[in-house]
């Protein structure tokens, strides 16, 4: 389509031709696939256009409802006193600590299976660990050497 045709589409769609031009232009649209095409898309572009518009709104009306407003009698807001804000927040804090020191886990001999035991060797440690899912019971038997000169006990 060339631009003098295209101009004059736009001239027919938006209905500023005379009657002799409006049927040249339909004529010429019988033959011309492209011509069609172009039309029929801005058909529909003016269609989707026009359902999604807006009504005007009365400047009238709109007027006299924004008086009636300006009319009315000061309301008083209510406001949330500010010591209440902060009897509330206080409040939820004490109940949060509450909750947070009561449900607190507490350490038991379940959670920590390493036992501290006595032992008949002079100057030594025992120490028991208890693995309950795969049975095994560890015994741990350390002697304390007395302190020497040297890194390797010798003197």
């Amino acid at each position: 389509m060339t631009p003098e045709e295209n101009i004059r589409l736009q001239a027919y769609f938006d209905n500023e031709l005379p009657e002799e031009e409006r049927n040249e232009v339909e004529q010429w649209l019988e033959s011309s696939l492209e011509g069609q095409v172009q039309l029929e898309q801005w058909q529909r572009l003016r269609s989707s256009l026009l359902v999604d518009t807006l009504p005007v709104p009365d400047p009238e009306k709109e007027w006299e409802a924004v008086r009636e407003q300006i009319e009315l009698p000061n309301r008083r807001t209510q406001t949330i006193p500010f010591p209440r804000i902060i009897g509330a927040v206080a409040a939820v804090i004490a109940f949060a600590l509450v909750l947070r020191f009561t449900t607190a886990p507490t350490p038991s001999a379940e959670s920590n299976p390493v036992v501290l035991v006595d032992t008949e060797i002079e100057d030594a440690s025992a120490i028991v660990y208890v693995d309950e899912e795969s049975g095994w019971t560890v015994v741990w038997v350390e002697e304390t050497l007395p302190a020497t000169g040297t890194a390797d006990g010798s003197a």
